[in-house]
């Protein structure tokens, strides 16, 4: 029953200050009726991962963790036909550099342990909404987009590297978008892409780590009745990284588990950008993917969820980035 208290709390708090209440289904927050009870339960092909051997550290990081290192690339991004309430269209082909990226979502183990809290509503610290024991794989949620910045920032500082997130000060928020919260805002918050540090990626780079070179509908195929294979998306709850299969470039849970910040402001695609595009400068809405552990969106491979920077809900976590600079 506090489960659903609280699921049914933040499914308001979305409706009321980020859709319109016609918008909730395009969510993708419905049963999943997407294939019939009488289909034969199919069997996925077998695990294929094209750059296993990709794992590795950052150049000239020593301190940096093992991350993936994704390869150069093109990807045709979007779709031909609008999908769901915000807009996934025109489909663009796009260009995008090398980088490295957390093969999972950051853990309440790796928050915890940098930040000195564990704010997850699915707390694996505790007993809990369902939980027993102390699983701390869990990804981290209950993170606004500041905090996922602020995060970044401080993962650069103790690895040495530079700080990506700049800004002119951080005041204390009491917004409704947070369920009462006081988050930390970030003033005058850029994001400098010229500096070799930890950051959310972009949406584009996220796309293209989550298709993995596949041109199907999603990275294992076209057939969504497989889909429990790969992603936490019809569940009750997160569940720990890497439990499930990754896609081809060894990357977990791109699909299901939380939402995942990206560093982009909400708007149309710009496809005058060909090339490494960041989004526009400015905005109201940051950009979530991937969808989430309630989520069974049969197109939730180029969703885009914008919520305001200030929001934080069970359904929202993030991996990090590094540019191969």
């Amino acid at each position: 029953m506090a489960l659903k208290l609280t699921l049914d709390r933040e499914f308001k708090s979305m409706r009321r200050f980020v859709l319109p209440l016609a918008a909730i289904a395009g969510l993708g927050i419905t049963s999943c009726s997407l294939f019939s009870d009488d289909d034969p339960d199919p069997i996925p092909p077998p695990v294929d991962i094209v750059r296993a051997d990709s794992t590795g550290k950052p150049s000239g990081c020593p301190l940096c963790p093992s991350m993936k290192h994704i390869p150069a690339g093109s990807l045709d991004m979007g779709t031909d036909t609008s999908n769901g309430v915000f807009k996934t269209t025109p489909k663009h082909r796009v260009a995008l550099s090398a980088f490295w990226l957390d093969s999972v979502e950051v853990t309440q183990e790796d928050y915890l342990g940098l930040i000195g809290k564990n704010p997850s509503y699915f707390n694996g610290a505790t007993e809990r909404h369902g939980n027993v024991g102390t699983d701390l794989k869990r990804p981290v949620e209950m993170v606004d987009w500041f905090e996922a910045a602020l995060y970044c920032n401080a993962r650069s500082k103790r690895d040495g590297l530079d700080t990506v997130y700049r800004y002119t000060g951080i005041r204390d928020s009491a917004t409704q978008f947070s369920f009462e919260r006081i988050v930390k805002v970030l003033d005058g918050v850029t994001i400098d892409y010229t500096k070799k540090g930890y950051r959310l990626p972009t949406e584009a780079e996220w796309e293209y780590a989550c298709r993995a070179g596949t041109k199907t509908l999603f990275y294992w195929g076209d057939d969504f009745r497989i889909f429990s294979y790969y992603g936490w998306l019809d569940h009750g709850k997160v569940e720990a990284v890497a439990k499930l299969r990754p896609n081809a470039w060894g990357l977990y849970d791109m699909i299901g588990n939380v939402r995942e910040w990206t560093g982009d402001w909400y708007a149309d695609y710009d496809v005058s950008v060909t090339k490494d595009p960041t989004g526009p400068k400015f905005g109201t809405l940051k950009i979530q993917r991937g969808g989430f552990w309630s989520d069974p969106s049969a197109t939730i491979t180029v969703d885009r969820f914008p919520p305001f920077p200030e929001f934080s809900g069970f359904s929202s976590g993030f991996r990090c980035i590094l540019a191969d600079i």
